[in-house]
């Protein structure tokens, strides 16, 4: 990306996401690390990070497998 920012040469991303464990009442997905951190501090709400936009719609596929 234009920040510098990648991710490991060859690595799996589809679908991919960073979890902070939290209340399983609703699941939070979104984009960047320090937005999750702050919406889980907000909320103790379980959030899902997806690391890119154009992995959010993977991200929430997978999440409606786990919390049907």
């Amino acid at each position: 990306s234009s920040e510098g920012k990648r991710f490991l040469s060859g690595g799996e991303t589809l679908g991919a996401a960073y979890v902070i464990d939290g209340s399983r009442e609703y699941a939070i997905i979104c984009e960047g690390f320090s937005t999750g951190a702050t919406i889980y501090e907000a909320t103790g709400f379980k959030v899902f990070i997806s690391f890119s936009a154009s992995n959010m719609v993977n991200v929430a596929k997978r999440v409606r497998e786990i919390m049907p």
